[in-house]
């Protein structure tokens, strides 16, 4: 079986996302003591960090991961299922959810079942269950499927492709239209996730073409630059650096020291 990325980009965004949970860490500690800190977090560390469950299974219990396609390792059924005409997923995360699954499914005496009365044993008899969940589920559309468990609130979604997902009400909410200077029109977006008092941040475009330096300015940046650097460990935080394993296998280089990164102005 040939290994396959799960989303392109995928540890990009969450070595990012632990670099900025660093970096407020280290702002806050700098509002308490008055210290700085150098904030670094590698793809690496941050990729085996996002193992989760994974990591655990094999740290606590000796168990290395197989593939097992949208299946959860240690809660069942929390996977992809398919209706009639397309797949979706459900999420019956504990023994409620199951048994509402199973009254949904017109099949209440499976939540009765000694083999599937519980979490533990229905990851035991995983095979069995789940292969009478398909029949049951290939009967009708996933969206009278999705409708039903939804009534019956039990965690499920469509999965739909890139078109269906900002057809959507939720998708098309997350569209942001910003102005294109460098084609002289609009660029569609997606808009940051992020909403502070139930409302979305607002979309900065840098400019198109950046200032020019004359030797004057030049001067007054490289002074500023120092006046920065040495204020490294008093009062800075300097920015996030990312690097790959020291064991790369893609080229000879050494990638574990981190690249050198200028502290930022200290917000007052």
């Amino acid at each position: 079986m040939t290994p396959c990325a799960a989303i392109d980009e995928i540890l990009d965004v969450i070595t990012g996302l632990q670099a900025t949970i660093g970096i407020q860490a280290a702002l806050l500690e700098r509002a308490r003591t008055g210290r700085g800190r150098h904030v670094s977090v590698s793809l690496f560390d941050a990729s085996v960090a996002a193992m989760v469950n994974q990591a655990s299974n094999y740290l606590v219990g000796g168990q290395v991961p197989k593939a097992m396609g949208s299946h959860h390792p240690n809660i069942v059924p929390y996977q992809v299922f398919h209706g009639s005409d397309r797949p979706f997923i459900v999420a019956g995360g504990n023994d409620r959810l199951f048994r509402r699954t199973c009254e949904v499914l017109d099949h209440p005496e499976w939540a009765e079942d000694d083999r599937f009365v519980t979490n533990e044993a229905r990851v035991s008899h995983r095979d069995a269950l789940i292969s009478m969940m398909v029949e049951a589920f290939a009967l009708r559309t996933a969206g009278e499927w999705l409708s039903a468990l939804e009534d019956a609130a039990v965690p499920c979604a469509p999965i739909r492709t890139m078109d269906e997902v900002f057809a959507s009400p939720e998708g098309a909410a997350l569209i942001d239209t910003v102005a294109d200077p460098a084609r002289e029109g609009t660029l569609r977006t997606v808009r940051n996730p992020l909403r502070f008092d139930g409302q979305a941040l607002a979309v900065r475009v840098r400019p198109r073409i950046a200032p020019s330096l004359d030797r004057g300015s030049g001067r007054q940046y490289r002074s500023t630059h120092s006046a920065r650097s040495r204020s490294a460990g008093r009062g800075s935080v300097t920015p996030p650096t990312a690097f790959a394993s020291p064991d790369c296998t893609h080229c000879s280089r050494n990638h574990s020291r981190p690249a050198r990164a200028a502290p930022i102005r200290p917000v007052t």
